[in-house]
Order: structure tokens, then sequence, then C-alpha cells
């Protein structure tokens, strides 16, 4: 009987683990900061949770968003678990030689997180003093073994530059939206960090 119990229970708990969908920032995390946006590695990840590659035509309607960057696309789409996962490479400003790697996470909007919150507490760093109330919030900073500092002059290509070159580059960004919410980071593609 105290066996039939105990397996009820372990029933019991792993049916409400599995019934709850991983939120948007946990999987950014694992996606996209555990790999430094690395492509290859972030898509290993949402392949390993069994994520769809995106349909054709509505990858290529989304790669026009991405300009001349290369990006790959994985979506899980499910009553109870919508996200996108979008990850690839682009040039920096003006200095096409130096590439950006981004990961973007989007997704429907999960009931009781607070994605700007938990993109705060992971920047470490106020927002940057242009954003604008609506729409989305952007966070510069450097990552030096994992302390991050805020970016004082990010529209300044003469401080931009050396950073994106040294590797500890970081721009953070994220959204929330009734209908979607979305969480972003680019670094240098080649990233000692």
């Amino acid at each position: 009987m105290k066996l039939a119990a105990a397996f009820a229970g372990i029933c019991v708990l792993a049916c409400a683990t599995t019934a709850r969908a991983e939120s948007l920032f946990e999987f950014f995390d694992a996606a996209c900061l555990t790999t430094h946006a690395s492509s290859a590695a972030a898509l290993a990840v949402a392949d390993g949770k069994h994520w769809s590659v995106m349909p054709a035509d509505r990858a290529a309607g989304l790669g026009k968003y991405f300009g001349e960057a290369k990006a790959d696309f994985r979506g899980r789409f499910s009553a109870v678990d919508r996200k996108a996962l979008a990850v690839g490479d682009v040039a920096f400003a003006e200095a096409k030689s130096l590439p950006l790697s981004f990961c973007i996470v989007a997704g429907a909007p999960d009931a009781g997180e607070s994605l700007k919150s938990e993109a705060a507490a992971f920047a470490a760093v106020p927002a940057q003093e242009h954003t604008p109330t609506s729409g989305p919030t952007f966070y510069g900073f450097t990552e030096d073994a994992g302390k991050h500092t805020q970016i004082l002059h990010p529209e300044d290509d003469a401080v931009m530059l050396p950073l994106v070159q040294s590797g500890r580059l970081r721009v953070l960004v994220v959204m929330e939206q009734p209908t979607v919410s979305l969480i972003a980071i680019a670094l240098p593609a080649k990233s000692p960090n």
C-alpha cells in the first residue's frame, strides 16, 4: 500500500512537472546565455527539446526582419507552449568583418512571469537612458568573468568598436506586449566569455 501511495505521489509530481511549460527566460537562459549565443549550440538545445524546424514559408517571412543576417529558426507550438527561436550572425554596423551572434526567443507571454524583471536582474546594469517607456528595453554592457559593466555611450561607434573587437560587448533586448514577449542577446561571434 505504501508503495502504491508513493507511486501515485511520484505520478502526480511528474504530471505536474511535465504539464508546466518552460518559461521564456528559462529557455532563453538554456539556449542563448549558456551557449553564448552560438547558433549551433542554441539549435542543439531546441532540437534536444524536440522543437521543430520552422517551415520555409514561415522562416522566409521572419527572415525579412533580419536584413543581411543569416538566421535559423526553430519553433514549439502546442496547447501550453508557443515559442520561437531565431539565431544567427550579423555584421556590426559598418565593420562587416566583425560579426555579432544573436539569439532571440519570443512567445506568448507567460502568466506570472515578468520577463523585464528577469532581464533586468540578469543584466545587473541600468537600462539604456534612451530606452522608450513603451516598446523594447535595451541593456548595453560588457562582460568580464561574469561581471557586467554598463556601456555609457552605446551610440558612439568609437566606444563600441573596441568592445566588439575585444569580445566583451553584450546587448540585451527585452519586450513585453499583450500578445508576444521577446528577449534577445547579441555579442561578438568570437567572444572569449
